[in-house]
């Protein structure tokens, strides 16, 4: 994911970081399981740690940080943060797939750590233990996965098939639509690295539907989800979030997708597929 060191905005950088740009676009083209389009191949990677998009983080600072940075460390609040790159074995082609990530060190000079970035591959990675291996003066260390129990760990030690690869790619190049094909699912913290709460957990009324909502309403409901703390740690955070329905040809759940913009690196951007119960809605809002 990226943004330059010279950012105009924190819109303007969010939206660069929300996407997942993919990085290195090159090689042998693929289509695309979700609109069958030809899109060029390449590896998703994050231009900076995740921490320095932290709500406590002011604009101001943050561009500071990051034109301080060079393209292989980071230094911030006596963190520190080295780029790697975590390669997965594919099955087919007898090659790796790459995803480049930041890994805050355990302290300055080791080579142990936590990860630094939150992605969707499998499960959340923010926070995972991980170890880093030298590949020479001219390259990127590899990054490997400590927490062996981690999907992403199973897959980096087993492989992933190409079909997986092709999947995952498509998904960045949509991750900010909605995917109507998509079935049903219920998200949780373990699993997608975020999660709908009930409005009884926060003390708040549903909404009573007389009717179910039509495609292009917007619904209101309370979603919490897994960003950084002032450590760099994985923290909970709360927010109030709006989602536009795409698909209310189910009763007992609608297909939506996200209609706000998350302000932190998160697993869910604006765009993102969201499948919500009725009973899980805070507030509703007729489309114009």
């Amino acid at each position: 994911m990226l943004a330059s060191a010279a950012m105009a905005n924190i819109d303007d950088v969010m939206d660069e970081v929300m996407n997942q740009t993919l990085g290195e676009l090159s090689r042998v083209p693929f289509y695309c399981v979700h609109c069958g389009d030809q899109h060029a191949s390449g590896e998703p990677g994050f231009r900076f740690p995740d921490r320095v998009f932290g709500l406590d983080v002011t604009p101001e600072r943050r561009e500071e940080l990051c034109a301080a940075s060079d393209e292989n460390t980071f230094e911030m609040d006596g963190m520190h943060f080295v780029r790697g790159v975590l390669h997965l074995p594919v099955h087919e082609e007898g090659g790796t797939f790459g995803i480049g990530l930041w890994v805050q060190l355990e302290k300055q000079g080791a080579r142990t750590g936590r990860i630094a970035n939150q992605t969707g591959f499998l499960a959340p990675t923010l926070g995972v233990a991980a170890t880093l291996k030298s590949r020479g003066p001219d390259w990127r260390p590899d990054i490997v996965l400590a927490d062996h129990a981690h999907p992403l760990a199973r897959a980096q030690r087993d492989g992933i098939d190409h079909a997986t690869v092709v999947r995952w790619m498509s998904d960045e190049v949509h991750a900010d639509e909605g995917r109507p094909n998509d079935e049903p699912f219920e998200a949780s913290l373990a699993t997608h690295g975020w999660e709908i709460l009930d409005p009884a957990a926060m003390a708040k009324p549903a909404v009573g539907f007389l009717q179910p909502p039509r495609e292009g309403d917007t619904v209101k409901v309370t979603i919490r989800f897994l960003g950084t703390d002032a450590t760099g740690s994985p923290a909970a955070i709360t927010a109030g979030w709006w989602l536009r329905i795409t698909d209310a040809s189910r009763p007992d759940v609608w297909g939506t997708t996200l209609a706000s913009i998350p302000r932190v690196p998160a697993t869910l951007m604006f765009g993102s597929p969201v499948w919500v119960r009725r009973e899980q809605v805070l507030q509703h809002a007729e489309a114009e």
